[in-house]
């Protein structure tokens, strides 16, 4: 009954491993069939916490359905001015998140290309690790290191922008099981 969990939270300092967790997790429930989308959330009890974090949902309308509608699928993206984990101690945004333009997946050829603007890099995560940068990932070209999901977050100054996982069903997820962590 879980849609997803919080993986930014304010000035990301109490809640700077929440993406750790949130890969652990995923790397738990994906090879059984389930998906934790990853949220962020300003949670601003104070003024100097506004605006450190957003989520770009992906709507056809501005309604409350459609919201409920984003947010069950998984389309939107979470983001933030500071993330201490993959962005540096002392970093903190200014100016506008990236852009994502579109994504692309081709499933004849295995890849996925982000079309972005105002972009520095764009990784590629599995299990918790930087497998790839680049705006193509090319599933077969990175089989090794690639578990039972890929996601991509994208810096620049601005910030960080991290897309919801792509789940990499090879038809042998049995495989990809592991412990309770």
């Amino acid at each position: 009954s879980c849609v997803g969990m919080e993986i930014f939270n304010e000035k990301d300092t109490a809640a700077r491993a929440d993406r750790i967790v949130w890969d652990n997790v995923l790397m738990y429930i994906v090879p059984r069939g389930k998906v934790a989308w990853g949220f962020s959330s300003d949670d601003s009890h104070t003024i100097d916490k506004i605006g450190v974090t957003a989520e770009i949902m992906l709507m056809p309308e501005l309604s409350q359905e459609a919201l409920r509608t984003a947010m069950e699928n998984g389309t939107f993206f979470a983001c933030s001015r500071i993330a201490r984990n993959e962005m540096g101690e002392d970093f903190e945004g200014t100016g506008e998140y990236a852009k994502i333009e579109r994504i692309t997946v081709d499933e004849e050829q295995d890849i996925i290309t982000v079309t972005a603007n105002n972009y520095e890099t764009i990784e590629w995560i599995s299990d918790g690790e930087v497998i790839a940068t680049g705006n193509t990932f090319n599933l077969r070209e990175n089989s090794e290191n690639l578990g039972s999901y890929v996601r991509f977050q994208i810096k620049n100054k601005g910030g960080i922008v991290m897309s919801q996982p792509f789940v990499c069903d090879d038809g042998n997820m049995e495989a990809k099981l592991i412990e309770e962590p």
